[in-house]
């Protein structure tokens, strides 16, 4: 709307400053809902056209699975004061939050990077361990280590007259669109540079591997180019799963699935509607399944946002958290 800041006199001419500033929808809420407004700020007034009273399937149950007497005798609103933690999970990367510029949704090329090469050694320190134990050519009759030798590896491209063992990732040549006995090569995961080597097969009697598969490779590699193999490891030892935590009192939990608001209106009153509901039954975890607002809705495709669609998904989320918290 424009609004009249200020008037300037100059002889004989009177000059009005007009200023226009973006609208900001007051939601209009019904009795019983929660006062918390979810609207955006917007070049034009976002009301709803849709009349929620109205609506005859409000509140009704459109559909049940099990037993109807059992349902009926189901009680899911909680009785137990209840207090809410917001927690941020920080990153696993020097245990720091998002950051403000992330996008909402989106990995960083850095995160994925370093997650890559987490599970790379990780796999690998598993494969070696269990490799180390039981090549017989590598301990001794009662199965412990000859030499600290043993405990290295070498790069994939290294060159030597001797056994060398290596860790990398199975691929096949860019010239070639699938595996195949002359196509296959070892991709290392040096932190430096790439190192690829071709793999030779012509010494072992049989073998099955796929791309993307981590292996430990143990062979000569005379030229630095091909790495004659006499054997491939890809099992590891795998430690039995953590025993799941036990649960003293029933877990409550509510799920809701997007869109949260009309295509021709972003007051987003069905999320006024949820968070009643769980005022009312005061969930102990509650889950939200986008999309928050149609990809075709109306406001959005005609520029009706004087914010970003970061900004409007932040206001949603702190009000969805301070109508819960």
């Amino acid at each position: 709307m424009w609004r009249l800041m200020m008037l300037v006199k100059m002889k004989n001419y009177v000059i009005a400053f007009l200023v226009f500033q973006p609208h900001q929808t007051q939601a209009k809420t019904r009795p019983g809902t929660v006062e918390v407004n979810f609207s955006p700020v917007s070049y034009s007034p976002l009301t709803s056209s849709k009349d929620k009273t109205s609506d005859d399937k409000s509140g009704k149950i459109i559909y049940t699975f099990g037993s109807p007497q059992l349902l009926q005798s189901i009680t899911w609103e909680s009785s137990e004061p209840t207090q809410i933690t917001i927690h941020q999970i920080p990153l696993n990367i020097q245990e720091e939050v998002l950051e403000t510029e992330e996008r909402y949704m989106y990995d960083s090329v850095t995160e994925k990077s370093w997650l890559a090469g987490e599970r790379f050694d990780d796999i690998a320190s598993g494969i070696c361990s269990r490799a180390f134990t039981e090549d017989v050519d590598e301990t001794g009759t009662d199965g412990s280590y000859e030499g600290q030798e043993y405990d290295k590896l070498s790069q994939v491209d290294h060159h030597s007259q001797e056994v060398v063992r290596c860790v990398g990732r199975i691929s096949y040549e860019s010239t070639s669109n699938r595996l195949s006995a002359n196509s296959t090569v070892l991709v290392g995961n040096s932190k430096d540079k790439m190192s690829i080597v071709s793999l030779n097969f012509s010494r072992i009697p049989s073998v099955a591997v796929f791309p993307g598969q981590i292996v430990l490779a143990k062979g000569m590699n005379p030229t630095g180019g091909t790495l004659f193999l006499r054997q491939i490891f890809t099992e590891r030892y795998w430690s039995p799963p953590r025993a799941p935590s036990q649960l003293h009192k029933p877990l409550r939990l509510l799920i809701a699935a997007g869109p949260f608001a009309e295509n021709n209106d972003l007051v987003c009153e069905p999320l006024q509607d949820l968070m009643m509901q769980c005022k009312q039954t005061r969930p102990n975890v509650l889950i939200l399944i986008g999309p928050f607002v149609d990809i075709n809705n109306s406001c959005i495709a005609d520029g009706v946002l004087a914010e970003s669609f970061d900004s409007f998904f932040q206001k949603l989320i702190n009000g969805v958290v301070s109508s819960v918290g």
